[in-house]
């Protein structure tokens, strides 16, 4: 009935300079009714109770978070992402084996106190076939002064569709996620608009993962949709073990706003989980 998860890590990258901390990203806990119904809390993602990938930072293969959970847009979610944790209560299952649901109330994003949470998050997922599903998600909320980020209150919106595809070995996610932020001054709406397509296969021996190559194509707006930017990312993953993976990475900005310089980096990472 009951069941929990939670993440340690620890890292010396901090713009505060508090050096080597260790430290909870993500952490939740549910009690498990029906498969119908479940209530969850969580310091998490919006999703972090989502089984589709479509829009799971936690559980991607690459170094790269997909940009419509790695841009912060207009600003008006304290200046955060889809991807950044807070406190986030929810209910969720599959009231029928081919829907999943999801609705809760959560804090702005880095809200570890859930201080005026008033984030309304819902999520409905249809799956076709086993192997092909179309989804919804909708995020509304407001940015209480003085958070952090905002000296008055501001409104934001999100809005996204999504499909999740299996095919023999492939996987498929696609994403296009509208955005709405209240601007600083509370004057203005700014809208911007994101999406990606990802596609990787999963080479196997002995029903065991071994090469998984990725590939996946990321567009976000900034400025109120007068900046855009374009991403290509390229995957290797090699499992040497069930719980041990290896892989290598190139990331590059294939299009940017004028006046802005190109960025790329090559990734070579292990990652091990126990």
């Amino acid at each position: 009935k009951f069941s929990g998860f939670f993440e340690v890590e620890a890292e010396d990258e901090d713009t505060n300079a508090r050096g080597f901390e260790v430290g909870i990203p993500h952490a939740s806990f549910s009690y498990n009714h029906a498969p119908g119904l479940n209530v969850g809390l969580a310091w998490g993602s919006l999703n972090i109770f989502d089984p589709y990938e479509s829009y799971s930072a936690s559980r991607r293969l690459t170094r790269s978070t997909h940009s419509v959970l790695d841009q912060s847009f207009g600003g008006a979610d304290n200046n955060g992402k889809l991807a950044n944790p807070r406190q986030n209560v929810a209910v969720y299952g599959r009231p029928i084996k081919n829907i999943f649901y999801s609705v809760g109330v959560s804090g702005v994003a880095d809200d570890s106190e859930g201080v005026n949470a008033n984030t309304l998050h819902g999520r409905l997922m249809y799956e076709f076939t086993p192997n092909f599903a179309l989804g919804l998600l909708s995020v509304k909320g407001t940015c209480k002064a003085p958070a952090s980020n905002c000296t008055v209150d501001r409104d934001f919106t999100r809005l996204g569709l999504d499909t999740q595809i299996d095919y023999q070995g492939f996987r498929i996610n696609a994403v296009w996620l509208d955005t709405e932020d209240r601007n600083a001054a509370n004057t203005a709406d700014a809208q911007n608009k994101a999406w990606y397509a990802q596609t990787y296969y999963v080479f196997k021996k002995n029903s065991q993962p071994t090469f998984v190559p990725l590939l996946r194509f990321d567009q976000y707006e900034k400025a109120n949709g007068t900046q855009t930017y374009s991403e290509l990312t390229l995957n290797l993953g090699y499992y040497l073990r069930k719980n041990v993976k290896a892989y290598i990475e190139y990331w590059d900005q294939t299009d940017v706003p004028t006046g802005v310089v190109k960025d790329n980096r090559t990734t070579l990472q292990v990652e091990v989980a126990f």
